[in-house]
C-alpha cells in the first residue's frame, strides 16, 4: 500500500517511523513539502492514502483531495493511536513491534560495517535503551524510533551511575543538558568519569549527545580512550540521533573532531607530556601567540580553569595593597616609619584577611567588610562590640532566606522607569556565575543593543536542551532584536521563555526583565513563576494610576500579588500614597541620578534586604 506524506522536513522522520512501526509493508513517499510537489506526486503515482501535517500552509487544499487522509497535529502519541485506527480502516493488519514473537525480533537486525577491520556488527531490534535527558521533545523523538525498547527515562544526572535505577539497559543515552550548569572544566571531568566507568563494561554501550565546543580537547581525550559513541554539533537531525543509538560508532566516524585544531588558552604541563609525537610538532605554533588564542574565545565559551586562577590572583594582589595601606595610615601617629616598613614586609598576622567588597548576590557585602577592616585597627573590646552589634542587626532585619536561588521579576506598569537599566546594573555588578538575566520583551529587545551583544540565538529560538548556547557573557539571555507583531505574545509563550531561562541558568538566581504594560494573563503567569517581584515606578500620579489598575487585575486572579514590592526610581518629590492605594510595601526609593555611586550602593542595599540576604541590612 502506497502512502503519500505531506509534511515539513523536520517532522518526516517521526511520521514515517510511526507508520512503519505499525505496518512494515507500507510504502511511504519522501516528504512532500510544497503544494506543487505534492500534486505532481499524487497524480504520477498510485496513492492509497495521504498523511497531512496540520501546520502546512496549503493544508486546506490537500485535505480536500478525494483520498483517505490522516492528519498529523504534532502530538506523537495521539497520532500513533489515530494511525492505528486509520491503517485498520484501510484493510491492513497492525504488525507492531510489541506483537512480534521473540524469534522474529532476533531475525531483524541492523548491520554496520566497520571501516577499520571490515567486520560486520549486528544490533538486534528491541534493544533496551535508557534515556537520561531533560528535553521532552528529544525524549519523545527517541521513543518514536522503531526497533528499540525504552526501559527507563530520567532527567536526573545522579541516576547515570546506577544500572539498577536504569533497569539494566543495553544502551544508555545521555544528553549533556542534564548535567549541572557548573564551570565547563568540572562538567568535562564528569563526562570523562562517565566514559571511564562505562567504556569497557560488557553488555552496556554508552552514547552521549554533547554541546558543540570550539575547543576540541574534550573530544580528543575521549577518542584517545577509545570512546567514539558521541555526537557534538548544533545542527543535529533525528536520523543522526537514531544512528547514534542503534549503530556503534568507530574511530572513522569521529574524524571531524580529530582533524580540527584545538583552541587552547593555556597549555598544561602534564598534557604536554602525555601528548603523542604528532601533537608535539604542533606545540610551538600553538604556544607562540597565547594572547591571540585567548582573544578568539567567544562570549558563549567558558574560560579555562587556569585562566580563572590568573585573574583571581591579580585581583587578590590589588586588594592586599589597598587594605594594608589603610591600617598603616590609621595607625601612623602611634608607629615609627621603620616599624611601618617592617609590617609591610613581614607576612600577614593570623587574623581574618581583609576582603575586597564582593559583587552583588554573593553574600558578603560592604558592611561585613567594614567589620573585617575594624578587626585590623581596633582594640579587642571594640571588635567584640562591633561583632555583637552586627549580629543583633542581622537578627532583627532578616526578611526571608530561600533555600533555593531566587527568581526575581522586574516589571514597570507604566514603562520608562529604568527597569532594564536596574537589571543590567545588578548583573554587571554580580559575582561570576552568580545570576542570569532573562529578557522577556515584546516587539524588540533592548539588552543586546545596549551592551553591544550579537547573540547567535535568542530566548525565542534557542534549541531545546541547548539553551546555554544563547547565553551571552555567561549571564544574558536576550530577546530578539525584532519580534514580529504577527506572532503571538501571550502567557503560554512567556511560560515557555521562562522555562528556557531556568534551563540556561540552572542553579543560579534569575532576574527576569518583563515587558512593561503586559496583559493580566501574562502578569499572572510570570508572577506564578517568580519568588519575588519588583515593580519599578516613578513617583508620579500617572505611574500610581497605572500600577493601581494592573494590581487590581492581579488581585482578582489569586494571591501572587503578595510577592510584589514597589521600588521608586526618581520622579517628583510629592508624597503619594503608594502603600495605601496598592496594599503592598515600598521596598526603597532611589535618587534620580542613575550614574552616581550613591544610586548603585542604595540599589544593592535595597535588593539585599528585600531578598533576605542577612549580611547586608
Amino acid at each position: 500500500m502506497h502512502i503519500a506524506v505531506i509534511c515539513k522536513q523536520a517532522n518526516y522522520d517521526r511520521i514515517s517511523a510511526a507508520l512503519i512501526e505499525l505496518n512494515a509493508q507500507l510504502q511511504i513517499s519522501q516528504p512532500l513539502t510544497s503544494w506543487n510537489t505534492a500534486l505532481e506526486y499524487i497524480h504520477g503515482a498510485k496513492i492509497d492514502g495521504v498523511v497531512i501535517e496540520e501546520s502546512i500552509s496549503f493544508f486546506s487544499q490537500v485535505s480536500s483531495l478525494p483520498l483517505p487522509s490522516l492528519v498529523y497535529s504534532g502530538h506523537h502519541r495521539d497520532f500513533r493511536d489515530a494511525a492505528k485506527k486509520w491503517i485498520t480502516s484501510l484493510g491492513l493488519a497492525i504488525t507492531s513491534m510489541n506483537e512480534e514473537t521473540e524469534d522474529s525480533k532476533q531475525e531483524t537486525e541492523v548491520i554496520s560495517t566497520s571501516p577499520d577491520n571490515n567486520q560486520s556488527k549486528k544490533l538486534k531490534t528491541g534493544t533496551k535503551v535508557a534515556i537520561v535527558a531533560k528535553d521532552s521533545n528529544l525524549v519523545e523523538l527517541i521513543t518514536s524510533f522503531g526497533g528499540i525498547q525504552i526501559v527507563a527515562s530520567t532527567s536526573s544526572f545522579q541516576d547515570v551511575m546506577s544500572l539498577e535505577t536504569l533497569n539494566h539497559p543495553e544502551v544508555i543515552f545521555i544528553e549533556e543538558g542534564v548535567m549541572p550548569k557548573e564551570e565547563s572544566t568540572l562538567r568535562e571531568l564528569k563526562i570523562n568519569q562517565i566514559v571511564t566507568e562505562y567504556k569497557d563494561m560488557v553488555g552496556v554501550r554508552l552514547v552521549m549527545m554533547l554541546f558543540e565546543r570550539k575547543n576540541t580537547r574534550l573530544y580528543k581525550k575521549m577518542i584517545e580512550k577509545g570512546f567514539y559513541n558521541f555526537l557534538a554539533k548544533n545542527n543535529v537531525t533525528s536520523a543522526d540521533i537514531e544512528r547514534l543509538i542503534k549503530v556503534p560508532r568507530t574511530r572513522q566516524d569521529t574524524i571531524d573532531y580529530q582533524d580540527e585544531e584545538p583552541v587552547e588558552s593555556v597549555q598544561v604541563e602534564h598534557e604536554v607530556q602525555q601528548s603523542n609525537q604528532s601533537e608535539k610538532k604542533n606545540q610551538p605554533d600553538e604556544n607562540s601567540k597565547p594572547s591571540a588564542v585567548i582573544s578568539m574565545e567567544e562570549p558563549i565559551a567558558k574560560k579555562s580553569f587556569l585562566m580563572s586562577r590568573v585573574v583571581e590572583d591579580a585581583g587578590v594582589a590589588t586588594v592586599k595593597e589597598e587594605f594594608l595601606h589603610n591600617p598603616e595610615e590609621s595607625a601612623k601617629e602611634s608607629r615609627e616609619t621603620s616599624q611601618t616598613i617592617a609590617v609591610l614586609e613581614t607576612p600577614e598576622p593570623a587574623v581574618p584577611k581583609p576582603t575586597k567588597r564582593k559583587p552583588f548576590f554573593q553574600n558578603i557585602f560592604r558592611k561585613a567588610n567594614q567589620t573585617e577592616f575594624i578587626l585590623q585597627t581596633s582594640s579587642p573590646d571594640q571588635v567584640e562590640k562591633m561583632k555583637n552589634e552586627e549580629i543583633e542587626r542581622v537578627t532583627n532585619h532578616t526578611v526571608f532566606a530561600y533555600p533555593m536561588p531566587h527568581r526575581v521579576l522586574f516589571y514597570s506598569p507604566k514603562g520608562g522607569a529604568g527597569t532594564t537599566s536596574i537589571v543590567v546594573d545588578l548583573a554587571e555588578g554580580a559575582a561570576v556565575n552568580a545570576l542570569g538575566v532573562a529578557e522577556i520583551s515584546y516587539s524588540y529587545g533592548q539588552i543586546a543593543g545596549r551592551l553591544g551583544l550579537h547573540p547567535s540565538y535568542t530566548i525565542a529560538d534557542s534549541p531545546d536542551g541547548m539553551e546555554e548556547l544563547a547565553v551571552c557573557k555567561d549571564k544574558y539571555l536576550c530577546s530578539p532584536w525584532i519580534y514580529s507583531v504577527k506572532k503571538p505574545f501571550n502567557d503560554t509563550l512567556v511560560k515557555e521563555w521562562l522555562v528556557r531561562a531556568e534551563r540556561a541558568f540552572g542553579g543560579k538566581t534569575i532576574l527576569a526583565d518583563l515587558q512593561s504594560q503586559s496583559s493580566p494573563l501574562i502578569l499572572m503567569a510570570s508572577h506564578e513563576w517568580c519568588t519575588k517581584s519588583i515593580w519599578v515606578v516613578q513617583n508620579t500620579s500617572y505611574h500610581l494610576g497605572m500600577a493601581d489598575m494592573q494590581m487590581s487585575h492581579l488581585k482578582k486572579m489569586g494571591n501572587e500579588w503578595r510577592k510584589v514590592g514597589i521600588l521608586i526610581q526618581g520622579g517628583t518629590k510629592e508624597q503619594l500614597p503608594w502603600e495605601e492605594v496598592l496594599g503592598i510595601p515600598v521596598i526603597g526609593t532611589l535618587p534620580s541620578d542613575m550614574l552616581s555611586k550613591d544610586w548603585k550602593m542604595n540599589l544593592h542595599d535595597i535588593m539585599a534586604e528585600y531578598l533576605g540576604m542577612p549580611v547586608m541590612v
